[in-house]
C-alpha cells in the first residue's frame, strides 16, 4: 500500500491532487527523488497528479519543467517548489473546473521509488546541484 488508504482517497469525489516535485514521473516517485533526478543529472519538473494508493503513481495531470535559477542549495530549492507549486495547484484546480485537462495514467514498471537518501547521497546531490548551477550561469 501506499501513505493513505483506498477507502480514504475514494471518499474524495473529485479525487486527490499531489504536487511531486522531482524529475518525470513515473521515473522518480518517493522520497529522496529529487536528489536522485540531481545526481541522475534529469531535468526537473513540477508533476501534479491523482493520489491513489501508490507512492505517486496515481494519473499525471501536468509536468511543468522548472529551473534552478541560480538556486544552489537543496533547502531553498525545495522552498521553491513549494511556492511554485502553489501557483501550478490553484491553476490546475481551475482547468479541472473547466474540463481543459485530463489526466495520464503512469507506467508504473518504467519508474523507480525511492527512499530518504543517506546523508552522503544527500551531499552528492547538493554538489551536483552546484555543477548544475554553474552549468546553466555559463549558457551550458
Amino acid at each position: 500500500g501506499g501513505i493513505l488508504r483506498k477507502k480514504f482517497i475514494e471518499s474524495f469525489r473529485l479525487g486527490i491532487l499531489n504536487l511531486h516535485g522531482a524529475g518525470p514521473l513515473p521515473y522518480y516517485r518517493g522520497l529522496g527523488s529529487l536528489e536522485f533526478a540531481l545526481v541522475e543529472g534529469q531535468p526537473l519538473y513540477l508533476n501534479i497528479h491523482y493520489i491513489d494508493s501508490g507512492i505517486d503513481t496515481g494519473p499525471v495531470l501536468e509536468k511543468i519543467p522548472f529551473h534552478l535559477d541560480g538556486i544552489n542549495n537543496l533547502n531553498h530549492l525545495y522552498a521553491k517548489i513549494h511556492i511554485m507549486g502553489i501557483d501550478a495547484l490553484v491553476s490546475m484546480t481551475s482547468k479541472l473546473m473547466g474540463g481543459t485537462i485530463e489526466a495520464i495514467s503512469q507506467k508504473v514498471e518504467d519508474g523507480r521509488q525511492h527512499f530518504i537518501p543517506h546523508p552522503v547521497f544527500e551531499k552528492l546531490a547538493q554538489e551536483r546541484l552546484i555543477s548544475r548551477v554553474r552549468l546553466e550561469s555559463r549558457g551550458m
